[in-house]
């Protein structure tokens, strides 16, 4: 049988839990679904019609240029 304390982790732990999850799922890049397509030796993860004028993150895993281009929406909310 669990004792008060070993309740109070486990709740802590699943409230953790769901706050990384409904974080995930409020990512600009899961949001709006910019392309992710290989470029070069890189990934570009482009939302519009170009480099030159969407916002653009690359990175050399997808994981890694969409987490970078969350970082760029932020910065251009500034």
């Amino acid at each position: 049988m669990l004792n008060q304390g070993d309740n109070n982790r486990i709740t802590a732990e699943a409230v953790d839990a769901i706050q990384r999850v409904s974080y995930e799922y409020m990512r600009p890049s899961v949001i709006f679904r910019p392309k992710i397509y290989q470029d070069g030796n890189q990934f570009c993860c482009l939302l519009g019609e170009n480099i030159q004028e969407g916002i653009t993150a690359f990175g050399n895993t997808p994981d890694e240029a969409t987490r970078n281009f969350d970082n760029c929406w932020y910065k251009e909310e500034q």
